[in-house]
């Protein structure tokens, strides 16, 4: 009863005792939850709007694509990396938008018509899908061996295999999922695209302006405002603050940025290394001189290259090995190896291995047979050897929609991509594993394995006989030696331990005539640190340090870069701050108001003629032709306004355009709507500025989305 009594007295505190046992209780049990949430929330490598992107998903198909990058056996470099890891963080977005915009307007993609995109059942068929099966031997367009195909590689096919080759199926599973996934983006990517340009029409000013308008020939007189400006014309504080003020809107940015600053040293090679290299450059002319197997010699170099086939003499100009290296290769006795000089740390040796006289260059046909018709290859072969028509056969045979177009014949596009060039050279054939047609009759034809796919080929129509030559490079670099780079990264550690602060090593590092940087904009996209090759370790770091965080190792960039970082500034996602943007800011109304002022000079001038305008700002007269209402390229709107409204042969008032002042005198017009109809040119117009205006109106889709990029967390 007692014990009740003492109990009933300190009910209070019992109360609060209970009460703080509970209260322990379920912040204990929040704080682990908090703490899953809060490790899931560093997880996130990209959240989108709110649909988060965990880093296990993104890593593992990151990883895809680097592996199908290299599949080719070349190591990427760091910044290749870095411009596939933004590839893939753009793709997650462009996904997330067109899935969603599509989702709004009832737009898909069904299983029956991605297969009809991927075999071409009434529609033209999926390129991507095309060159995709032509590795395996297998015709797109062929249902059967696409069905036989997509079952080879389905989960429950692969699971029947021996352990061994499972993952080799599955990595190709992947790579097809993947190309699937293209087909249908592209689809509703066209989809999107057929709607927004539908939805744009021109109204009455567009088809004032867009239709029946004639263009001009004009005659013009120009001068950079900064070359004729007065220097004394400066911008002020307020009109510079009122400009950034009006406009904001061109500051924004996305996505947050680093500003760093960091002294750069080179290392290059000591008067000993290069008294080496020469030694070394001699010892290897030697051996070329006494060796015919360069192909052995060159393994030991770095740089070399022993031509597989005959070069022709553009070729040889092509490679841009120097006038007097090419020179000595058309002039050199077979065996003769040139003597080098030293050219940017640099020896170029070159021997001329064969030379002969023969055709510049041929025509190749191919035919490439699929799954379909293989087991035809000997057979077709026999019988256009006999006389067939090789384009008729091509056309029925040939798996390959490109040449099958052509009768066979290979087309390519010459440098300005305007008629197409078929000729091939025998360097050429090599590369293209063709090169066998070089060395039996014209117009012979030959049965050609290559990946698991047959060609049936042949070569014609010989151009003119040329000197063809076979070469072997060697190249000798003078490198720094192991002395030369740990004196230079010595010099670095000194300063980087003197406890000094950034500005005052930067001040000592000009001093020692080392490179210093301290505005070095860098982001999450950034492949590099401005144009140091292999920092993107730089750019790591810097996105995730402090203001005013140095470094407190070198980095070590490249071959030959040692680099002491610091940052020196955070910016975050919004408007720049104008600070930043100051100095551009300045220049551009400067600009703007020394060009107010010439332009009211020129007038005060009234003069009478272009030519004493040209004298005026110290230019000459040029002419344009095809100037329209509409400006075209680089072309400022003031020039197509002042040369579409004054009069023929008169002059127009001097006036500013972007960063150039300008007088035009219009000499005729011509009626562009000769030979088409209003309604057509309408017509003509509307589908070209709604094509635009969709492919615009899905990039603002993209840059409006909200993004948080967490990608520096990881990489």
């Amino acid at each position: 009863m007692a014990t009740l009594e003492k109990i009933r007295g300190k009910a209070g505190l019992l109360i609060v005792v209970v009460g703080l046992a509970l209260f322990a209780f379920i912040i204990g049990d929040f704080l682990r939850s908090g703490s899953t949430f809060f490790r899931q929330s560093q997880e996130v490598v990209l959240d989108i709007d709110g649909e988060k992107i965990k880093i296990y998903d993104y890593q593992q198909r990151l990883h895809e694509m680097e592996t199908l990058a290299e599949r080719n056996g070349t190591q990427m470099t760091d910044e290749q990396r870095a411009a596939i890891n933004n590839q893939l963080a753009q793709q997650y977005i462009q996904d997330y938008v067109l899935e969603q915009e599509a989702g709004k307007l009832g737009l898909a993609v069904s299983a029956d018509e991605l297969l009809a995109l991927i075999i071409g059942d009434g529609v033209q068929p999926s390129m991507i899908a095309q060159q995709f099966l032509s590795q395996y031997g297998i015709n797109s367009t062929d249902k059967v061996a696409v069905n036989d195909f997509l079952n080879q590689i389905s989960d429950k096919q692969i699971k029947t295999l021996p352990a061994d080759q499972q993952s080799y199926v599955y990595a190709i599973q992947n790579e097809w999922r993947n190309v699937e996934k293209q087909i249908k983006d592209t689809r509703l990517q066209e989809k999107l695209a057929a709607l927004l340009t539908r939805s744009y029409a021109i109204n009455d000013i567009d088809a004032k302006y867009e239709s029946g308008v004639p263009n001009r020939e004009i005659a013009l007189v120009q001068a950079p405002i900064s070359v004729i400006g007065d220097a004394n014309i400066k911008a002020t504080d307020e009109e510079v603050k009122k400009y950034y003020d009006e406009h904001k809107e061109f500051f924004v940015q996305k996505y947050p940025s680093t500003i760093v600053q960091y002294i750069r040293a080179q290392v290059v090679p000591s008067a000993q290394d290069l008294a080496s290299a020469e030694t070394e450059m001699q010892k290897t002319r030697t051996e070329m001189l006494q060796q015919n197997d360069m192909e052995a010699l060159a393994r030991n170099y770095s740089e070399k290259f022993v031509a597989p086939s005959f070069l022709t003499p553009t070729e040889l100009d092509r490679m841009n090995l120097g006038a007097s290296i090419t020179e000595f290769i058309k002039t050199a006795a077979i065996g003769e190896v040139n003597t080098p000089i030293l050219e940017n740390n640099h020896y170029s040796l070159v021997k001329l291995m064969a030379k002969k006289s023969a055709p510049e260059s041929m025509n190749i046909a191919i035919i490439a047979l699929d799954s379909t018709n293989l087991a035809k290859a000997d057979s077709i072969c026999d019988a256009l050897n006999a006389g067939g028509d090789f384009a008729a056969a091509a056309r029925k045979y040939s798996a390959d929609p490109s040449s099958r177009e052509t009768g066979g014949v290979l087309v390519f596009p010459n440098q300005f991509t305007q008629m197409p060039d078929s000729a091939v050279t025998e360097a050429m054939a090599q590369q293209m594993r063709l090169d066998t047609l070089f060395k039996v009759p014209a117009n012979k034809v030959i049965k050609v394995n290559q990946n698991q796919v047959v060609f049936l080929a042949k070569a014609f129509n010989a151009k003119g006989m040329v000197d063809k030559y076979r070469i072997a490079y060697i190249g000798v670099d003078a490198s720094f030696s192991d002395e030369t780079y740990n004196k230079k990264y010595a010099e670095l550690t000194e300063l980087l331990n003197s406890g000094s602060t950034f500005a005052k090593m930067a001040e000592q590092a000009r001093k020692k005539g080392l490179i210093v940087e301290e505005n070095a904009e860098v982001s999450v996209f950034s492949d590099r640190l401005s144009d140091i090759t292999s920092s993107r370790e730089i750019v790591s770091w810097a996105l995730k340090a402090k203001k005013d965080e140095v470094h407190d190792k070198i980095f070590r960039c490249g071959t030959n870069n040692l680099v002491i970082a610091a940052v020196k500034d955070q910016v975050p996602s919004g408007y720049r701050p104008m600070a930043m943007l100051k100095d551009q800011i300045t220049e551009q109304v400067r600009i703007k108001k020394q060009g107010e002022k010439l332009v009211a000079d020129l007038k005060a001038k009234k003069l009478n003629d272009l030519d004493a305008y040209a004298t005026a700002m110290s230019s000459k007269v040029d002419t344009l032709v095809g100037v329209s209402f509409m400006p075209t390229g680089s072309q400022a709107a003031e020039l197509a306004g002042y040369s579409m409204v004054t009069p023929i042969s008169q002059l127009s008032e001097p006036f500013a355009a972007r960063n150039y002042v300008m007088v035009v005198k219009p000499l005729s017009e011509t009626d562009k709507a000769a030979g088409q109809s209003l309604e057509a040119q309408r017509a003509q117009k509307r589908r070209a500025l709604g094509q635009q205006t969709a492919y615009r109106a899905f990039r603002k889709m993209l840059d409006l989305v909200p993004v948080t990029d967490n990608r520096a967390r990881f990489y």
